[in-house]
């Protein structure tokens, strides 16, 4: 749950690595530098149908960083930054590097929209992702 609770539930699923089919482990590998395979801790789709999005949340600590790739065009991002928050429009392959301790929210969906995430341990940088 984020910020509002049982008024706004988040809805997605996930697909967690452990879980990737041995085709899909393979694809991965192949298509994924091998710095974000080797320094990220996990890594994982989330899916969220139409009308899905997660609420505004942030962890209560700030003990790692994610990379959050759309998959595809469209649909929205939120972040809270240092100065204010940031509305973000989905491009597909481009990503977004934050503190998990720091507030975001996917907007509720027109569309499927699908992200590969990574999680990172905070020390780690982001002087892999080229900007």
């Amino acid at each position: 749950m984020g910020v509002n609770g049982s008024a706004n539930l988040s809805h997605y699923e996930t697909l967690k690595y452990w879980r990737f089919s041995s085709a899909l482990r393979a694809v991965f590998k192949e298509q994924v530098p091998t710095v974000i395979r080797e320094e990220s801790n996990e890594s994982w789709f989330l899916k969220f149908p139409e009308g899905g999005g997660l609420d505004q949340y942030r962890s209560r600590k700030r003990l790692f960083n994610i990379l959050s790739i759309p998959l595809s065009d469209g649909g929205g991002f939120k972040f809270w930054g240092k100065t204010g928050v940031v509305d973000y429009k989905n491009v597909a392959g481009d990503g977004y590097f934050f503190n998990l301790g720091d507030f975001h929210q996917v907007v509720k969906t027109s569309q499927e929209d699908v992200y590969l995430c990574f999680i990172f341990l905070n020390y780690i940088d982001d002087s892999f992702i080229v900007k």
